[in-house]
């Protein structure tokens, strides 16, 4: 089990969140800061010079008529600019002299084909605005831009890397609602399970550890050098999600060591996608390919359905890496980290300076521009044209295509919108009193009347169609759920069968087991006997062997008294001999 504890440094006052076990082991530390937003974020302070403005609109007559009045929106910055000075760009300083490009630009992974494009695009680049200053008008990457072709919320709740304190992270409030959806204390989890010496877990090991599926996508085709033509195939993904599969028994050994509950395995699993796609994609940094434990609460919270503004901070880092590159005072070594997969997106969309593949109904614009196989060739004199002189640039209504002012009417006449068709029933009794002050006059107006009863007898109508609409979606999305609750319930029919199955395998095989061992203690007996039996032989053969030692040594006493007479009586007969010898030789 991870326990979540927070410590408080006291020299420095440092606030750090520690993710240890039960089992003890070495701990991870993180710091942790106070939230900008949220139950526990500090209030803001109030701004000395705010942007409030009495008035947002201003009112203008039309030169055709003095009834008709125009309104325009006003910016809380709004200020005249010098037009007889020249907009600043990287472009116009090369001009006079003032800087140089070095080396070629170096653009690594799998952008590093377009440094002319990048090049040309850095050179009409303007800091103070934020545009492209072209031969044919002013272009820029906005919101909307970054909403169409990578699909990133523009509306939605602040985006903040941090670590929350313990109160946030496992905290929850009066109606034991947390605060932190229960998703980010397992990637927190998983990351202490995972971290190495360094306390950084890389991509590719979050990924293996998360993933134990095979891989999906093979790797894209080599590119032919000089490509003029759309390529006919490319390896992208089709941007459709897959039958969803039960979990395998290695991804359910992972869920059970981080104590991931049955009904969070989804949402942590897609937790774990969220924060590495932050990390990795859509806001990625140059502290390398690592995750981010900053993202996980960010992630936790996406995955349960809360909508994040990730475009805001998209453009800005955007735009922030353009400028730093527009006011280098050297373009030699050029070490700027920006977002610029988003650029080229925008580049190939715009500019067309990449071939389009036809795109799935689930992929976000900028997919179809597959990177390196469809990119166009440009050298230094077309990419220029295309750049610089804007040649068949896509213009849209946000784009500023016009060198003098213009004065936009709604003339759309006649029209309700969807939100007037909506509250039309509310208006019946502000509209009955005007009847009544207006029937008070020698005018007749029964035919106003009549036609204002129909109308709201149409919208009473269209309310109570509406209302049945809203019954039919509630009941849909009941039924949603009880279908929802059936897969459930079928999944776990399933998990219980094959619960069903393991314990009838244990049980054969401990019943083999235990046959196994009734067939090793008769045998252990019969040992056991034969080993009595072997024994009592032991015994036998030993006295056999006394009584045959006792018989040898009496055998071999009689022969050792038989030999020593015989050998007396030869000893007297030589004797003889010799004295006999003796008597002859005298």
């Amino acid at each position: 089990m991870t326990i979540f504890r927070q410590y408080i440094s006291p020299s420095t006052r440092l606030r750090h969140l520690i993710v240890e076990t039960e089992e003890g082991g070495e701990q991870t530390q993180f710091f942790t800061h106070a939230p900008l937003v949220g139950q526990y974020a500090n209030p803001w302070s109030s701004l000395k010079n705010p942007f409030h403005m009495a008035n947002w609109t201003s009112v203008h007559t039309h030169t055709s008529s003095d009834l008709l009045k125009l309104w325009s929106l006003q910016v809380p910055d709004h200020h005249h600019a010098n037009i007889a000075t020249p907009l600043p760009s990287l472009g116009r300083r090369i001009i006079q002299g003032e800087i140089r490009w070095g080396n070629p630009m170096e653009v690594k992974g799998e952008y590093h084909h377009i440094p002319d494009i990048l090049q040309a695009f850095c050179e009409v680049w303007c800091p103070k605005t934020n545009t492209l200053l072209t031969s044919v008008g002013e272009l820029s990457i906005s919101l909307w831009d970054l909403h169409i072709l990578g699909g990133l919320p523009i509306w939605g709740a602040l985006y903040e890397e941090i670590v929350p304190e313990v109160k946030e992270l496992v905290g929850s409030d009066e109606k034991r609602i947390k605060y932190t959806p229960r998703t980010c204390e397992y990637l927190f989890a998983a990351f202490h399970h995972l971290r190495g010496a360094n306390q950084e877990v890389s991509f590719s090991k979050w990924i293996s550890f998360w993933c134990k599926k095979p891989q999906r996508y093979e790797a894209a085709p080599p590119r032919e050098e000089k490509k003029s033509a759309r390529p006919e195939s490319t390896h992208n993904p089709s941007g459709g999600l897959p039958n969803t599969t039960r979990w395998s028994r290695i991804e359910e050994r992972i869920f059970s060591g981080l104590g991931v509950k049955v009904d969070k395995r989804d949402e942590t699993y897609l937790g774990a996608f969220l924060s590495c796609w932050l990390c990795a994609f859509v806001l990625p940094n140059k502290e390398g390919e690592f995750i981010r434990p900053g993202t996980f609460k960010m992630a936790s919270l996406m995955e349960s359905g809360k909508k994040i503004s990730l475009a805001v901070p998209v453009l800005a880092i955007i735009y922030n890496g353009l400028n730093k590159i527009s006011s280098l005072s050297q373009l030699n070594q050029i070490k700027v980290c920006f977002l610029i997969h988003y650029v080229y997106g925008w580049l190939a969309h715009y500019l067309k300076t990449h071939y389009a593949f036809s795109n799935g109904s689930f992929l976000a614009t900028m997919v179809v521009y597959s990177g390196e196989g469809g990119a166009r060739y440009f050298d230094s004199n077309d990419v220029r044209k295309c750049i610089h002189g804007g040649e068949n640039v896509a213009w849209t209504s946000t784009m500023l295509d016009k060198t003098h002012p213009y004065f936009y009417v709604d003339n759309n006449h006649g029209k309700l919108s969807r939100s007037d068709v909506d509250s039309a029933s509310s208006l019946r009794d502000e509209i009955q009193v005007i009847i009544k002050e207006m029937d008070c006059k020698d005018v007749d107006i029964s035919p106003l009347k009549k036609l204002l009863n129909s109308f709201f007898d149409f919208a009473a109508s269209y309310d109570q169609a509406r209302s049945t609409l809203h019954d039919m979606d509630v009941e849909n999305a009941r039924k949603e759920l009880f279908v929802a609750a059936g897969e459930r319930l079928t999944n776990s029919m399933f998990e219980e069968q094959d619960k069903v199955e393991d314990v009838s395998s244990l049980r054969h095989s401990l019943n083999n087991m235990k046959k196994e061992i009734r067939a090793l203690c008769k045998r252990a007996q019969d040992l056991q006997a034969h080993l009595a039996a072997a024994e009592d032989e032991v015994e036998g053969v030993k006295q056999a062997t006394l009584l045959a030692t006792q018989e040898f040594d009496s055998c071999y006493d009689v022969d050792l008294t038989n030999d020593l007479g015989q050998k007396r009586e030869h000893l007297e007969a030589m004797r003889q001999e010799l004295i006999n010898s003796k008597l002859y030789l005298d």
